[in-house]
């Protein structure tokens, strides 16, 4: 398991929760059945793990167990 420092955790903790649920982009989703809606993307531990460089498991793990 890799080790990461005090101050990159905090400063991963710090950027997701000043991140997380904002909205991020719109997309149009087209149903062959049902109406065309747009659906919102929101800020994700994906989205997290991409800023940063790291796993999306790396990411959740800073978030939930540190």
């Amino acid at each position: 398991m890799t080790k990461f420092s005090d101050d990159l955790i905090k400063e991963v903790k710090d950027y997701y929760n000043n991140n997380k649920n904002k909205i991020i982009g719109e997309v149009l989703v087209k149903s062959a059945y049902k109406k065309d809606f747009i659906k919102k993307k929101k800020f994700s531990a994906q989205n997290l793990a991409d800023h940063f460089g790291l796993t999306i498991s790396q990411a959740k793990r800073m978030l939930h167990v540190k």
